[in-house]
């Protein structure tokens, strides 16, 4: 592995990656070991301006936007540390907000299960619109 990185960063893999064996799941301790060291602050706080700013395009379907929504939070939450309400509050605020205020009043108890909702709401909502459109 230490083939692929350079000076400061093959150091601290030499130094760090018994360690991260130690934990279980080596390269997902290590990768986010590794972001943790090097990282600067500013693309970090680029990170969660856009984690904050992320909002369903248009023509952009549930899937794709929970999919960027979840790689933005593993980047500004790598240890899970926020509260699962404060995440669903989050995808909701960006979700497309006929569909938001659907999966709001179901009240889903954590991201994924906020997600499968959209998703269905979504395909019921495609349905009726061809239905109309014929």
């Amino acid at each position: 592995m230490t083939a692929y990185l350079k000076e400061a960063a093959a150091n601290y893999y030499k130094e760090e990656s018994p360690n991260a064996w130690a934990r279980g799941n080596a390269a997902n301790n290590l990768k986010d070991l590794m972001i943790a060291r090097f990282a600067l602050d500013s693309i970090k706080d680029i990170w969660y301006d856009n984690y904050l700013n992320c909002w369903q395009g248009i023509m952009e379907s549930v899937e794709e936007y929970s999919n960027r929504f979840k790689r933005l939070h593993k980047k500004v939450d790598p240890n899970n540390g926020t509260p699962a309400a404060n995440i669903i509050r989050q995808f909701l605020s960006g979700l497309n907000p006929v569909i938001a205020l659907m999966v709001y009043a179901s009240g889903p108890g954590n991201l994924n299960a906020t997600v499968n909702i959209a998703k269905s709401i979504e395909a019921g909502y495609k349905i009726t619109q061809r239905n109309v459109q014929q």
